[in-house]
């Protein structure tokens, strides 16, 4: 198994395994984002943007497909709020 596709592997509380690299096209996380911006990836904000919300939208329908409710709301919570935030910018 590569690097990468051990650093998105994840267990889910009902012992399934599910691997983000083959459940999303891009999966995007934190660190990918600070990367892109370190080498001057994205054209424009909107670019930024587009892909922190992306982000957020993989790991709400992770955690809905893992049945973690409680971590469903909290990505909401963190997507409604990063939203208004970003439309701010």
């Amino acid at each position: 198994m590569t690097a990468i596709k051990r650093q998105f592997k994840f267990q889910t509380s009902n012992n399934v395994s599910l691997d983000l690299c083959y459940r999303f096209p891009v999966p995007f996380y934190p660190d990918l984002i600070q990367l892109r911006l370190q080498n001057d990836y994205y054209r424009n904000v909107e670019g930024v943007k587009h892909d922190i919300m992306v982000m957020l939208s993989n790991a709400e329908d992770f955690f809905r497909v893992t049945k973690n409710s409680k971590l469903v709301r909290k990505v909401e919570r963190i997507s409604e709020w990063l939203g208004r935030k970003l439309e701010m910018i």
